[in-house]
Formats: C-alpha cells, sequence, structure tokens
C-alpha cells in the first residue's frame, strides 16, 4: 500500500494513469484503489482512466476506505452498519413514544422524517451539549428524550458514520 497525493486540476487525468500503471507493475488486470475526494470526482476520474485504457481501478471516497479499514474490527464485536432502513425503523419505534408537544403527531410520517434528520444532526452533539439542550424543557427536552432512547436501541449493535471511539472501542 501506498500513499500518494495529488493536485485535482486539469492534468490530474494523465498523472494518475502514470501511478496506476506503475502500481499495475505491467499487469494491465491488476487491481489498484485510488481515494477520491467526493464520489463525483471518483466518477469523472473513472471516465477519464477508461478513456485512457486503464482498468480494474477502484474509486472509493475516504469514508468507505474508513468503513473497510473499521468494519472487520466492529464485526468481531458483533456490530452491523446502520442501514437507512434500519435506521428509519428505530426512527419509527422511538417516535411511537413521543410524549409532550409531539404526543398529538407521533404517528404523523413527517415527524418520522423530521426526527430522522434531527437524530443525524445529533450525533455531532457531545453529552453535555445534549444536557443543555434537555434542560431548556418543552419540544427540546422531549427531542432529546428521543434521541437518547434512539441511542439506546442502536448504539449496542450497530454503527454508522459518526460513530466514536466511546461507542467502538
Amino acid at each position: 500500500m501506498a500513499l500518494v497525493t495529488e493536485p485535482l486540476d486539469s492534468r490530474a487525468p494523465e498523472r494518475l494513469f502514470t501511478l496506476v500503471a506503475d502500481f499495475k507493475g505491467g499487469d494491465p488486470l491488476a487491481p489498484v484503489s485510488v481515494v477520491v475526494p467526493s464520489t463525483y470526482a471518483g466518477l469523472d476520474l473513472r471516465h477519464d482512466l477508461g478513456c485512457l485504457g486503464s482498468t480494474n481501478v477502484h474509486f472509493l471516497v475516504l469514508s468507505r476506505l474508513a468503513e473497510l479499514l473499521g468494519a472487520p474490527y466492529l464485526a468481531a464485536q458483533g456490530r452491523r452498519p446502520l442501514t437507512p432502513l434500519v435506521e428509519a425503523a428505530a426512527v419509527r419505534v422511538v417516535a411511537s413514544e413521543a410524549g409532550g408537544p409531539l404526543e398529538p403527531v407521533r404517528q404523523h410520517p413527517a415527524l418520522n422524517r423530521t426526527l430522522q434528520s434531527t437524530f443525524r444532526e445529533l450525533r455531532h452533539a457531545a453529552e453535555a451539549e445534549l444536557t443543555a439542550l434537555a434542560v431548556q424543557g418543552g419540544l427540546r427536552s422531549e427531542v432529546v428524550r428521543l434521541y437518547r432512547l434512539f441511542r439506546e436501541h442502536t448504539d449496542p449493535k450497530y454503527y454508522d458514520d459518526e460513530s466514536t471511539d466511546r461507542t467502538i472501542g
């Protein structure tokens, strides 16, 4: 494995083609992986490399590389990725337990979508920040309660892009 960084400019496809050819070592079917800044950059570079005649080059974004490197460790702990389907199901279960200002709308699909989006944002919050929101009472307190309930349903079994070493290590 080697790490080579290159600026993404108009000459990048030619430089990448040369690097890929070097890594293939004369075997045109040898696999090579390239980490790209975005899916769209990968698609563009894949097209360019294909036009230049390169094959068996895999493009992936950094988050996917991190998942591939960390997945065996997490699988050994019995944890699985939190897929969108599992996430939506967990949000639905939690939303059905909504109380306070959310109780009248707890069965409404819009609440599920809103909570799912909110929970994704709250994944970035530290516990102290969640507590500060919760003590404000009302809607904020209920959303934090539901978020913590969501984490109870998902944290022991699943991991996501925001899992930190306090949940995976």
